[in-house]
């Protein structure tokens, strides 16, 4: 089991550094493995996921690490290029576990992203209602 957990982790540290994880933190990862072959199957059973993310018509920030793992980055760069308007930050040095290990950095970009979500409130949003009106059907 721990050798699976070692592949696993592999694969997510993307080309980062090689790190080996402290005990503690594989344990937990055990305690949690029984799940991952389900997390997996359900990510891959999604259908018009591309269709899905080129109807979004919210303000979408997209971040990704150059260390990360092939796949994710491919990931981001595809949901940038359907998704209209996404904003995408890509950061060489950083790994999949950005919003951690760059937090000084990643956290003014969504605090500034979360702001420019805030101005745009007031225009049409993907249902076609005006935000006014959502928030009074939504009660409140």
């Amino acid at each position: 089991m721990l050798e699976a957990i070692d592949k696993f982790s592999e694969f997510w540290c993307g080309s980062g550094p090689r790190e080996e994880l402290p005990v503690a933190a594989r344990i937990r990862m055990i305690e949690h493995a029984e799940r991952l072959p389900y997390d997996f199957a359900a990510a891959f059973a999604e259908e018009n996921v591309t269709m899905a993310a080129a109807s979004l018509r919210v303000p979408t920030l997209l971040l990704s690490g150059g260390q990360s793992p092939n796949l994710t980055q491919r990931i981001v760069r595809r949901l940038a290029a359907v998704i209209d308007g996404a904003e995408l930050r890509h950061l060489p040095d950083a790994g999949h576990m950005l919003a951690m290990t760059h937090a000084a950095i990643i956290n003014p970009v969504i605090a500034a992203h979360i702001a420019r979500a805030d101005e745009l409130a007031g225009v049409s949003l993907a249902a076609g209602q005006p935000a006014a009106k959502l928030v009074s059907l939504a009660g409140g």
